[in-house]
């Protein structure tokens, strides 16, 4: 097929005036290409049309929308005899904001200014007439990573969830605690949302990768495993070009993280494991003693990515390595859910499904007394332990000195002291006291 004749067909069907093929690339047309991905392998559009514009200050223009390949080696198929045309930095525009020298500070994904334009329109739209609250709207960017549709798709659900409270006007304002409560039936929830894998996932290869990204982050792409390119062309996945050229799998957003979590991890097929893990001592000091001290290190730097590609903070640090250890430790099939939303009154690190033992980590003492607070009566938790959905709990404290501060009254807390590079821990219990002797972290 010769390009420019059959560009000059699509521009005089879709209503345009008329370009004869040879004033194609001279002229202003915009071509906007989707699932340019199996383009990869025409090379007379490629060769012909946009490697000829590519550096070109003048003339039609290509905006490509790509699911999977890359803009330096094409399609893994791309034929070895032909040197891929290259797309420099500026040329190309990713999900997020990429690191690299000379990216343009634009993405597909919203950032925090586009995302608060995207609310006003939704809450001022004639059919809702609604407004959302600061708390409200952070939550569900945090949990989104400011996916565009995923965005769509979940204010759509907390507001038809809320749908005869906002028409009576008993709610005006949709708070935190509305999006908590609306979000508390997390099947309800995904089953309305669009987007998410439900069939393919039962593939054993399929579900092996999702669960690999969910414990890790993100995992490097392996070209040779087809899983990889079903999981990003429907875009459970996404891959993103690093800038030493590595080219690693992360889930599209957190919702999307939640989701396989919410499917394989939360709901166990095996039942605990008792005779291991008596109580939640044994299994946190079990997962504990799995820390890699070159992972912490990873973290600590802020080198780990996680959903949308974006860097983990450094805050969260410890539930990262505390959630890849506790996969390790305990195996497939013994359920657990992170950032747990048991009612609209707040959440909770981790709570393990069967035994229902929750488990909290803070940072170097952080309002250490507050989260105590929470298991009290009155307090956050305290409603999951009255319906007895939490049974035991323990806070871990993850601390780079030593605590000055003591809590004897706390005796489910634990100080984790960790040496400045990671290589050891000390575990001292509500007053400051040895409860484990020292021991060394693996190294990998």
């Amino acid at each position: 097929m010769e390009v420019l004749p059959f560009l000059a067909r699509q521009i005089q069907q879709n209503g345009y005036s008329p370009i004869y093929p040879k004033d194609i690339l001279s002229s202003d047309a915009v071509f906007l290409i989707d699932e340019a991905q199996q383009t990869y392998s025409c090379l007379d559009l490629w060769y012909v049309a946009i490697k000829t514009q590519s550096m070109r200050q003048y003339g039609a223009r290509f905006c490509l929308f790509s699911s999977y390949g890359s803009p330096i080696t094409g399609a893994l198929d791309y034929p070895k005899t032909f040197t891929p045309p290259i797309l420099s930095p500026w040329q190309r525009i990713s999900l997020t904001i990429s690191s690299g020298p000379g990216s343009p500070d634009v993405a597909l994904f919203y950032d925090a200014t586009e995302y608060s334009d995207v609310i006003r329109r939704f809450c001022s739209h004639p059919a809702r007439n609604s407004n959302l609250d600061i708390a409200a709207q952070e939550y569900i960017y945090s949990f989104t990573s400011g996916h565009p549709g995923a965005i769509n798709s979940l204010l759509l659900y907390i507001h038809h969830y809320h749908r005869s409270s906002l028409k009576s006007g008993r709610i005006i304002t949709i708070t935190l605690n509305h999006v908590l409560e609306a979000m508390e039936d997390i099947g309800r929830l995904f089953s309305s949302l669009e987007g998410l894998p439900v069939a393919e996932v039962r593939k054993p290869e399929i579900t092996e990768l999702l669960l690999e990204v969910l414990k890790l982050g993100s995992v490097d792409f392996d070209k040779e495993r087809r899983e990889f390119l079903t999981c990003v062309e429907n875009g459970w996945l996404q891959s993103d070009l690093l800038e030493d050229g590595q080219v690693i799998c992360t889930f599209a957003s957190g919702m999307h993280a939640k989701y396989v979590e919410y499917k394989f991890g939360a709901t166990g097929n095996r039942p605990f494991p008792y005779e291991k893990y008596p109580d939640i001592e044994s299994l946190c000091l079990a997962v504990v003693k799995r820390f890699s001290m070159s992972i912490l290190r990873q973290i600590h730097e802020s080198r780990r990515l996680g959903p949308a590609g974006k860097q983990r903070p450094v805050e969260a640090a410890f539930q990262d390595e505390f959630y890849r250890c506790y996969w390790e430790e305990v195996g497939r099939g013994i359920g657990i859910c992170s950032e747990w939303t048991g009612s609209s009154s707040g959440h909770i690190d981790f709570l393990v499904i069967e035994p229902g033992w929750g488990i909290e980590l803070l940072r170097d003492g952080d309002r250490v007394h507050e989260h105590c607070k929470r298991f009290r009566k009155d307090g956050q938790y305290f409603g999951w332990i009255n319906k007895g959905l939490m049974k035991d709990w323990l806070i871990l404290d993850c601390c780079h000195s030593y605590p000055q501060a003591a809590y004897p009254q706390e005796k489910q807390l634990w100080r984790l002291v960790f040496q400045e590079d990671y290589s050891t821990v000390h575990i001292l219990d509500c007053e400051n006291k040895e409860k484990f002797p020292k021991f060394c972290f693996v190294n990998h």
